[in-house]
């Protein structure tokens, strides 16, 4: 398109791409003129800096990095029906994908039900999402989308004694769940 002597061209700059980290950085935008018989050879008519900055956005652990957990009386009878729930909540500045994998340091004895053993011969474990009882199964990724502000991912814990297990005494059990967010 020819333009006039003294004409007026309106642009608009788009800068479009994926910052590859957090942080700030600069990009330099150059309008220029070539002639049609020397390619080579380019007349800066302005340029422009355009200075930004990343922010990463982040989620972070409100609640207790190690939490302990104490049931009653270690009989058949004392373990039975007893549930403890871990509070773990995590403030995030933004909404975003995520996957929680729970996994036991013990034995496993079923990956899928999160049923794991204890240091008590004849007591298991077994590990429930708090917010819908369903087994919490190990090394399993489970899909989650985590929300802007406080979200709560609780876990829930029940003691489990063998059939015919005559227990008595005290047992630990530990887990790690790691949060993979992006």
């Amino acid at each position: 398109m020819p333009l006039r002597v003294g004409a007026t061209v309106s642009y608009t700059y788009y800068i479009v791409g994926r910052a590859p980290q957090s942080g700030s950085g600069r990009a330099i935008v150059k309008l220029g003129v070539t002639s049609a018989g020397y390619p080579n050879y380019a007349e800066w008519l302005h340029e422009i800096n355009f200075i930004y900055r990343v922010r990463s956005e982040t989620c972070s652990l409100t609640s207790a990095r190690s939490i302990s957990l104490k049931f009653d009386p270690t009989t058949p009878a004392g373990l039975a029906g007893q549930q403890k729930s871990a509070p773990i909540s995590l403030n995030c500045t933004g909404a975003r994908p995520a996957s929680m994998t729970l996994t036991a340091n013990q034995s496993i004895v079923n990956a899928a039900s999160g049923v794991s053993k204890t240091s008590l011969t004849g007591v298991n474990m077994q590990a429930l999402w708090s917010a819908s009882m369903t087994p919490a199964s190990f090394n399993t990724p489970r899909a989650v989308t985590l929300k802007q502000g406080t979200n709560d991912i609780g876990l829930t814990f029940s003691p489990q004694v063998v059939n015919g297990a005559d227990v008595s005494g005290s047992f630990q059990v530990q887990y790690t769940l790691t949060v993979n967010y992006q």
